[in-house]
């Protein structure tokens, strides 16, 4: 429980100014700020400039990568609150140099006059992925831990579990199931971020499987350049969320994938896009 406060308070970003805020980092073991730390964060920073709107979509552009050593502030434009909608336009800043920026829209709670849901079959799903790795528990095997890059996640308080290699080596999509190890406050805005926060993790390596290449750390460079994320449904993070990402074009050291994150009922609840750098070190 420990561990899932740290998260919490991880996000958790202190006020300094009028639609200014300050966080602070984490080591995640790449040797730079984790993208969806940053994410995270600055969906957190614009929330907080708006009132009973909850976001449903934000699209950001990664320019520099960020030191884990310092903290980053977040800079939120009001850029307009319209009678549904309300936008923001984020930057972050790092040592006078901006590392990120991200425009997301908030949407008044309205009964929608039509509803409709890509669906998927949540215990075929669960069940492939039960016989995978569990990183609850330890892994004694290192190959796996570089394949799945646990360094960014293994010490955070979360449950994923990835269907076997061996069953999945011809798949084009890269699925795994996650959750919190632990009940979070029933507070949607916190189910939000954290979801955000995850959301930077194996999408763009997903890229590399119709290559037929898996993800070591020590093997690839994965760095994102633009990030989009849309929010559906409200779901609850710690309940077991499915998620599905495909790779759409890898060409010009650069890679394109789509995820899909469904819940328990087999109902989509959030998508994302992510564009990156993809290659090999040299």
């Amino acid at each position: 429980m420990a561990d899932l406060q740290n998260l919490i308070q991880l996000l958790a970003l202190e006020q300094t100014g009028e639609n200014q805020f300050t966080g602070c980092s984490q080591d995640v073991g790449s040797g730079r700020v984790f993208g969806g730390q940053v994410l995270g964060q600055a969906i957190v920073a614009a929330q907080k400039t708006v009132v009973d709107r909850p976001i449903h979509s934000a699209h950001a552009y990664f320019l520099r990568p960020g030191d884990f050593t310092q903290a980053i502030n977040y800079l939120v434009d009001t850029t307009r609150d319209g009678n549904s909608y309300s936008a923001r336009t984020i930057t972050a800043v790092q040592a006078e140099k901006t590392l990120f920026t991200m425009m997301c829209s908030f949407q008044k709670k309205e009964e929608s006059d039509f509803d409709y849901s890509d669906k998927i079959d949540t215990v075929d799903f669960y069940e492939k992925c039960n016989v995978g790795v569990n990183l609850e528990s330890s892994i004694e095997d290192p190959s796996i831990v570089h394949n799945i890059q646990s360094t960014v996640l293994n010490s955070q308080p979360l449950m994923i579990r990835f269907p076997s290699e061996n069953e999945d080596t011809t798949d084009r999509l890269e699925r795994f199931c996650i959750k919190t190890n632990a009940a979070l406050p029933n507070n949607p805005d916190i189910h939000r971020s954290i979801l955000a926060y995850l959301s930077d993790f194996r999408i763009l390596a997903s890229g590399l499987r119709p290559t037929g290449y898996r993800f070591r750390l020590d093997e690839v460079i994965l760095a994102t350049i633009c990030h989009g994320i849309w929010f559906h449904r409200d779901f609850k993070i710690d309940e077991w969320l499915f998620i599905s990402c495909e790779p759409i074009s890898t060409s010009n050291g650069r890679s394109l994938s789509r995820g899909s994150v469904y819940n328990n009922d087999g109902l989509l609840v959030a998508s994302t896009i992510q564009e990156g750098v993809i290659r090999k070190k040299r």
